[in-house]
């Protein structure tokens, strides 16, 4: 039977975990949180503190040592980090911790400036790369949030796509159950042609068998009759035309004779005696043979045979008025299986327990949707406050990047540190802006980061890992761990342990929702689709079946008589060696057209009777004209009919001998044979009709148990969950604050390398110091311009700047100016 195919439901794609770049940021933060937490789960404290609420503040800390030790560096660096700054910007004011406005020169002061600014610049670039990230991580932690309730409604709708689906593949396998009634129905109906026709093929193969030997040996026999009339024929035709030809030799021959006389002794050399026919064609007799064979095929034979024939084609037909009163009592049973089989939906409660599953998640999406609103606007303000974090720490790195941009740029190697430009002042500027910046902020970001780490790395340490690792569906599968909740009563198996775990194993692995929820142990099958009563019934009303059959006749006692004395005629014993020897030798006893020319030779030497001899040699050639024309080929006829003849005639009696043996044999045992033949094909019919039902309970079962309700979706929907609370809002949580913390932890060396490298860029208040002793800018332009006045003139400004540098010498070169002895020529 073509069982109907089930449903194939489309259902919606889950979202997709993550993957690329994204993957291997998060790989790096899964790293470090588990260097950070590298304790198994559950931990010890975890069971007693859900099920009695009892906390054990020692056995927590111990197994959160690793988040204290890292909340311990970060509160060390929130309150730090602000005295620090404030330290710093005290001393700065009291001209130390660099500011001094003062700047020594010294040896490779170039080299150690481009080597600070290349430190800075990798420090920025990792801080950027870093806020980078957290910028992304915002935005994509903003986007899993807005997408969940469209993942949630899409799960929902594959979740009861599948519900749906389930309801109509039942309804299918269930309504399937009409094929079997049907084909059984159609079976009992035709049962004529059914069950008559096996029983007729089955014993067709016997007796047709027979049959065919028996019309084979007739046709034979026919054919021999149909040869011997047919060599009698062509005999009496043969003798015919030999007589005619023989008539007309022999006036021919007297008319040849009596030339010759005429012609006296000139002609006395030719003779007439051999102008006659040199055989004498005989045949043996058949008649008696004929007569046989005459009498066997005009005795009504077809007749007999057509008669056995229509025996076995009204078999169907006595089958079907033999088995009326059975067949009602069987469609009556099948009523009584039809109405079992429309029962099986109503056994198995599917729509009950789906019933309770709709409920609880229709009841889980109104509450889900009911802080809908407040979600969605929590989760843009926490975004505009993450891009307000992230936008402190690249004002920082602005920060450092224009410093060094217009530091670099307004910088000239051979100018006073008091007389650097604006931008190059403008990049030192920006340079402590971003340190002061980084104070400012940092405790702020960090107590961000403590805080959010603390929530996402325990989110994903005791959340994300076990549910991966199917630890939590365990932890879940614990007895009263959640009061009230019972999975097997929530799905109405109320003596079936189902738990959630083999639940999503067994469901990741698509099977069905039978072996799943062991739904054997609440239903049986077997006895749900127990039919075997009324198989039973029906087994018993064909076994009352009671179907005889006409005899069948192959051939009647005198037909067979008959044969038996055809076989003993001795009709392969006919002699026609005789008549076949007689053929092959010459008709005459001359050649005739010979003899003629002979006539014709004598004619041309003898004028007085060469007419009449030439006439009578014409005569003689139109003779053997006409034994070559007619005789011959009738005594080819002949020949062809007599091999033809004796062919057929040697096999009769062993042909006949054995069709008798075969009717008597068969005849015989035809009454044991036909009964036995009936009882095989009755339980060849029962085995098909029952076959039905139980290839039908077998493909009912298989649906049922391994094929109907395979709950991939339902896994489906944990993983999609999984990967959205997890790979999209927890990661993207983590990846934020590790983000932040990332750029954090670089700004000590930012802080560091900018305070060094601000001195380098901002224009300094004094030129250098003798002791304690310092001179004013403003004073030393005075001495310049009265050791000018004084014809003083110096060489270049860079030499004149390089001994001021030098502390022990500076008032002996200031005295050297005042007295004049120093020539001034410009003070460049």
């Amino acid at each position: 039977m073509d069982f109907p195919n089930l449903t194939q439901p489309v259902y919606t794609p889950g979202p997709e975990p993550e993957s690329g770049s994204t993957k291997v940021f998060n790989d790096m933060v899964h790293s470090f949180l588990g260097t950070v937490q590298p304790n198994k789960f559950p931990p010890d404290f975890l069971m007693p503190l859900l099920k009695s609420h009892n906390v054990n503040v020692q056995e927590i800390l111990q197994y959160e040592v690793g988040f204290l030790v890292c909340a311990a560096i970060g509160i060390i660096f929130i309150i730090f980090m602000p005295l620090v700054g404030a330290f710093f910007c005290c001393c700065r004011c009291c001209n130390n911790c660099g500011g001094k406005m003062l700047q020594k020169p010294k040896k490779r002061i170039t080299c150690k400036r481009r080597t600070l600014c290349g430190f800075l610049f990798l420090v920025t670039i990792v801080i950027l790369a870093g806020d980078i990230c957290a910028f992304l991580s915002n935005e994509q932690l903003k986007e899993a949030v807005q997408n969940t309730y469209a993942d949630f409604n899409n799960s929902m709708g594959n979740l009861t796509t599948f519900i749906g689906t389930v309801s109509k593949d039942i309804d299918i396998v269930v309504g399937a159950s009409e094929q079997p009634i049907e084909k059984t129905n159609n079976s009992l109906t035709n049962i004529g042609s059914v069950l008559g026709g096996m029983i007729s093929d089955n014993l067709g193969k016997m007796v047709n068998q027979t049959l065919n030997k028996v019309i084979d040996l007739l046709n034979v026999l026919n054919s021999t009759v149909g040869n011997m009339t047919a060599l009698n024929s062509t005999f009496q035709d043969l003798q015919d035309e030999k007589n005619m030809i023989s008539q007309n030799l022999s006036r021919v021959q007297q008319e040849i004779k009596t030339t010759l006389d005429k012609c006296g002794n000139f002609c006395s050399d030719a003779s007439t005696d051999d102008l006659v026919f040199d055989v004498n064609f005989t045949m043996p007799d058949m008649t008696e043979q004929m007569q046989l064979l005459t009498n066997l095929l005009n005795s009504d034979v077809s007749s007999v045979i057509d008669k056995a024939y229509q025996v076995l084609s009204d078999i169907p037909d006595t089958v079907k008025n033999r088995t009326k009163d059975n067949i009602s009592d069987m469609q009556k049973q099948l009523l009584e299986i039809k109405k079992q089989t429309e029962g099986i939906k109503k056994q198995i409660p599917v729509a009950d327990m789906f019933q309770n599953v709709i409920s609880m998640l229709n009841n889980a999406s109104t509450m889900f949707y009911s802080y809908k609103s407040k979600v969605l606007e929590g989760s843009y303000y926490r975004w505009i406050v993450g891009l307000c974090l992230c936008c402190m720490v690249l004002l920082i790195v602005l920060c450092n990047i224009f410093g060094m941009i217009l530091g670099s740029a307004g910088l000239k190697a051979h100018v006073s540190p008091t007389q650097r430009s604006g931008v190059s002042n403008c990049g030192g500027e920006f340079f402590m802006a971003g340190v002061g910046f980084s104070f400012i902020f940092s405790w702020l970001l960090m107590l961000v980061v403590l805080v959010l780490f603390l929530v996402g790395g325990n989110s994903y340490t005791l959340i994300c890992i076990p549910w991966r690792d199917q630890k939590l569906y365990q932890l879940l599968d614990t007895p009263n761990l959640i009061p009230g909740f019972n999975l097997s009563n929530s799905l109405g198996l109320q003596n079936t342990p189902v738990n959630i775990s083999s639940l999503y194993s067994d469901c990741h692995n698509d099977k069905s929702l039978w072996s799943t929820l062991k739904l054997d142990q609440a239903f049986s099958l077997d006895k749900i689709l127990n039919i075997s009563q009324y198989a039973n019934e029906i087994n018993a009303t064909l076994g009352k079946l009671n179907i005889s059959l006409p005899e069948i006749n192959f051939l009647d006692e005198k037909q067979t008589s008959a044969l038996k004395e055809i076989s003993g005629s001795g009709i392969d014993k006919l002699n026609f060696m005789g008549i076949s020897n007689q053929m092959m030798t010459q008709v005459t006893k001359v050649d005739l057209s010979t003899y003629a020319n002979q006539l014709d030779e004598l004619a041309d030497k003898n004028v007085s009777v060469k007419n009449e001899l030439k006439s009578e040699a014409q005569q003689l050639r139109e003779i053997q004209t006409s034994i070559n024309t007619r005789l011959q080929p009738k005594i080819i006829s002949l020949n062809q009919s007599i091999q033809n003849l004796q062919a057929i005639a040697y096999q009769i009696p062993s042909s006949v001998n054995s069709t008798i043996v075969l009717m008597e044999t068969i005849q015989s045992n035809m009454s044991t044979t036909i009964s036995q033949i009936i009882k095989d094909e009755i339980r060849a019919f029962m085995f098909t009709v029952l076959g039905y039902f139980d290839s039908y309970i077998t493909w009912i079962k298989k649906m049922l148990t391994k094929e109907i309700a395979r709950c991939a979706p339902i896994a489906g929907l944990l993983d999609s969950a999984e990967v959205v609370i997890c790979d999209y809002i927890v990661n993207s949580l983590n990846a934020f604050w590790f983000s932040l913390g990332w750029c954090i932890i670089f700004f000590i060396p930012s802080i560091i390398l900018a305070v060094k490298l601000a001195k380098y860029y901002r224009r300094m208040k004094f030129e250098d110091v003798y002791e304690d002793y310092e001179i004013p800018m403003e004073r030393l332009h005075s001495w310049v311009h009265q050791a000018k006045v004084g014809g003083t003139t110096l060489s270049n400004y860079y030499q004149i700047s390089t001994q001021f540098t030098q502390n022990e010498g500076t008032l002996t070169w200031m005295n050297s100016i005042r007295t004049g002895t120093v020539p001034l020529g410009n003070k460049h």
